[in-house]
């Protein structure tokens, strides 16, 4: 099924579920992937408010709770009420949950402005899961519409229906005779939309995550390979060089041996001295500048002595890093044919092992330890598990831009003052970022500033790609275009202000 989740599938849903009207609410809880599953004496739905998966539908699988979630407490506020009316105004993707208190639950599945409310029984909003919203209830922009897919549309056409009229009962029955036309026919007679629904985003949400896991494991060995072939270029670069050490040091010994009583003479090329070479042929050898030949002759003795230490364990090392990446070629032909989420761990595992992946290590406090060469750079998770990474200090701040964050990673700093250096981190996917999670980022940067005392403070925000450091300037210092800006209230906590 590719049909997007719309009105029309969110009336068949609802459809379902007004059957539980008088039905008592059993429990609530809040599961990973901005899931939340309520339980009633009917059945269990699932609101999902992910903007890649948003939906609500029956359901019969149990997720992955999240313990001490912050709305755990708002849906216990309505366990043991029955569930009274089920509505969806004009047709949109707004799904109005009533309870016998007169309380409602207001979910909005309109990809990634998603958002489920708690709505009291005068139309006051109590609170929000994500956006935050005050003040009495109104649909984003001010009214309901019905906005039909193009899936909806092509549907509609072929059963010359205004596609408005597919969001309406009759169309919708419990089996749903019509539905197979938009969404797939169900796997038996007795088989529901909802259940439907759950086979087809289990099977979404597990590629999805293959996908995502897989692209972000080939993007970390894929630089860890190109590092190695770097090294090993470098290390075949360093052999020839050992190859030339005798070569330097018998220009040394003849400058020694005709330097006090050859006078140096003027080249294309600066100054140089001729000699006469071990087999009586002559040569001329380049000279410093200012025809200082025993300078000349010092320098070449280093060269050679420091290139011959460095050949003695070239070629061992050469072997060393030829044999790791080999390897790290195989996980990664390994990693193109994973099928399966339980291979791809396998893989980071045994890449964590072989230390091929960088793996930060923090104290209690999500501070860094010698994860960052010793820098003070503190690591955090927005709302939805994005890591964002705070530096804490001038040099830790150019340390985590110059060294730490890609170039498809988010860049934030105040605008005109000092304070930290914010990255988050994106998979190289920076469209994919919500804007919560960037908001988030935004407040962490205005904290740790110098306005953090301000209740309005103008956030710049920028790929790192755009983000550039001026020569001989101060640690810290960095210049960027292309930004946009955001504004933020530092004085209030960011989860306070979530729960207003």
């Amino acid at each position: 099924m590719s049909t997007p989740f719309d009105g029309i599938l969110l009336a068949a849903a609802l459809a379902e579920v007004k059957s539980w009207e008088g039905s008592r609410l059993l429990g609530a809880s809040v599961s990973d992937g901005e899931e939340i599953r309520l339980e009633f004496e009917a059945g269990s739905i699932v609101i999902c408010l992910d903007p890649r998966f948003f939906r609500l539908h029956r359901t019969a699988r149990t997720g992955k709770r999240i313990v001490g979630h912050r709305w755990e407490a708002r849906l216990q506020s309505l366990v043991g009420q029955e569930l009274s009316a089920v509505q969806q105004p004009g047709g949109d993707r707004i799904a109005w949950l009533t309870f016998s208190s007169g309380k409602s639950l207001v979910a909005e599945l309109i990809g990634p402005h998603s958002n489920l409310l708690l709505v009291d029984e005068s139309g006051e909003i109590k609170s929000s899961f994500r956006t935050l919203r005050r003040g009495p209830y109104l649909p984003p922009g001010g009214e309901y519409r019905f906005v039909p897919s193009k899936v909806a549309k092509k549907v509609a056409a072929s059963l010359q229906l205004d596609p408005a009229k597919l969001a309406q009962p009759p169309f919708f029955s419990t089996k749903y005779p019509e539905i197979g036309t938009y969404v797939g026919p169900p796997t038996n007679e007795e088989a529901s939309l909802g259940m439907l629904l759950d086979a087809e985003y289990r099977e979404r949400i597990g590629t999805w995550r293959l996908a995502s896991a897989k692209d972000s494991l080939l993007g970390q060995l894929s630089r860890v390979h190109e590092a190695r072939r770097s090294a090993l270029a470098s290390i075949d670069d360093a052999i020839r060089a050992g190859g030339r050490a005798g070569q330097w040091q018998r220009m040394a010994e003849l400058l020694l041996a005709y330097g006090p009583f050859t006078p140096p003479r003027a080249a294309d090329r600066g100054m140089e001295l001729e000699v006469l070479d071990y087999e009586g042929r002559p040569m001329a050898i380049p000279i410093d500048v200012d025809g200082d030949w025993k300078s000349t002759a010092e320098r070449l003795f280093s060269r050679a002595k420091s290139v011959k230490g460095g050949a003695n364990h070239a070629q061992e090392r050469r072997e060393n890093i030829a044999a790791q990446l080999s390897d790290i070629e195989e996980v990664l032909l390994q990693l193109e044919f994973a099928t399966h989420l339980r291979e791809i761990t396998e893989i980071s595992d045994q890449a964590t092992r072989r230390r091929w992946l960088f793996v930060p290590s923090t104290d209690a406090q999500g501070r860094a330890t010698a994860a960052f060469d010793g820098h003070k750079i503190r690591q955090l998770e927005a709302p939805d598990g994005t890591i964002i990474l705070v530096g804490e200090n001038a040099t830790s701040n150019d340390y985590l831009t110059l060294k730490v964050a890609h170039p498809a990673d988010l860049w934030l700093h105040i605008r005109g003052g000092p304070g930290s250096h914010v990255v988050v981190r994106t998979n190289r996917q920076p469209q994919r970022i919500r804007p919560e999670t960037v908001r988030y980022a935004a407040w962490l940067a205005a904290r740790h500033s110098s306005q953090k005392h301000s209740d309005f403070v103008t956030v710049s925000i920028v790929e790192k790609r755009y983000v550039r450091k001026p020569r001989h300037s101060a640690p810290g210092t960095m210049l960027y275009d292309r930004e946009r800006t955001i504004t933020v209230n530092p004085t209030v906590p960011f989860q306070n202000s979530e729960k207003a």
